[in-house]
C-alpha cells in the first residue's frame, strides 16, 4: 500500500503540476482552460480517494485515536468553505484502547463521509457535531445537525445515501438509529458491541 501511494500519488501530482503549467501558458477565456481545470479536479479527487483507501489499509491506524483524528481532519476540510461549523468531540477515556480492523475503519469513514454530504446538501444546518463515547463497554457514535430536519417517512427523499449508511453499518455489526423532525434537526446513533480492546 505504501508503494502504491508513493508511485501512483507521484504520477497524479505530476499530472496536476503539468496541467497548472499548461494553464499558465494560455488565456483563461480559452475553452481548453476550463477542460484542464476539470482534469486537474479529477486528479485531485483521485489522489484524495487513494489517500483514504491507504489510510484504511494501514494497520497503524487501528486505534480509536487515529480514527478520531482522521475523521476530525476530514470534517474540518469538508466544511471549511461552507456556512456549517463542524465539531468532533471525543469523550472516550484514554484507558479504553479500542482497536478497529480495516473494514470497520473504512465503513465508519464512509458513513461519516455520507453524513457530511447529506448535511451539506439537504439539512440547511449551521452546525454539525459528531461525538464518540463509551457506555457499558459499548462504543457509541452520535451525530447531530441543527438543520431543518424531515419527517421519518420522507427519508427516501435523500436518495441512496441513507441506504448506503444502513448497509455499511450492518456490514460491521453496528446498530443504527435515526431521529428527525421538521425544524428539529437530524440525529444519528451508531452502536458498536464488538470493538476489541488491546
Amino acid at each position: 500500500s505504501a508503494d502504491m501511494h508513493d508511485d501512483v500519488g507521484s504520477d497524479l501530482s505530476k499530472i496536476s503540476i503539468s496541467i497548472d503549467f499548461s494553464k499558465h501558458q494560455m488565456d483563461a477565456t480559452d475553452p481548453t482552460f476550463s477542460q484542464l481545470d476539470k482534469i486537474s479536479g479529477y486528479a485531485y479527487a483521485a489522489r484524495k480517494k487513494m489517500d483514504d483507501i491507504i489510510w484504511a489499509l494501514n494497520p497503524e491506524n487501528d486505534n480509536v485515536a487515529n480514527l478520531v483524528a482522521y475523521l476530525n481532519k476530514y470534517g474540518l476540510d469538508y466544511f471549511s468553505d461552507t456556512s456549517i461549523t463542524f465539531r468532533l468531540i471525543n469523550e472516550i477515556p484514554s484507558e479504553f484502547n479500542l482497536i478497529f480492523n480495516a473494514k470497520q475503519r473504512r465503513n465508519i469513514f464512509l458513513i461519516v463521509k455520507e453524513l457530511c454530504t447529506n448535511t451539506f446538501k439537504h439539512s440547511g444546518a449551521t452546525n454539525f457535531t459528531i461525538t464518540f463515547k463509551m457506555n457499558h463497554n459499548h462504543l457509541i457514535i452520535n451525530t447531530y445537525d441543527d438543520g431543518k430536519g424531515f419527517l421519518n417517512d420522507q427519508s427516501a427523499l435523500r436518495g441512496n445515501g441513507l441506504k448506503n449508511i444502513r448497509k455499511r453499518a450492518s456490514e460491521i455489526n453496528c446498530t443504527m438509529k435515526m431521529e428527525s423532525s421538521p425544524g428539529q434537526g437530524t440525529q444519528y446513533q451508531f452502536l458498536f458491541k464488538n470493538i476489541d480492546f488491546s
